[in-house]
């Protein structure tokens, strides 16, 4: 059984933004999760309830990486 398996790997939720496009993406280093979203606002949304889920699902070691910045 690995790690992922077990809910206790760390699994990092990004937010982020597809080049060219002006589509924002939320996705995570573990193929687990990937949506589309067409505002900032509406992504860190779609992050924050996925990490939710992740974690009534038992993986407890959740993060999100959010590094863009409102201008």
């Amino acid at each position: 059984m690995s790690a992922l398996d077990l809910g206790t790997a760390l699994i990092n939720i990004t937010v982020g933004k597809l080049k060219g496009t002006g589509t924002w993406v939320v996705l995570d280093d573990h193929s687990l999760i990937y949506a589309e979203f067409p505002t900032l606002r509406e992504a860190r949304a779609g992050a924050r309830a996925a990490a939710s889920e992740l974690r009534r699902e038992g993986f407890h070691f959740v993060c999100i990486d959010d590094l863009w910045e409102e201008r």
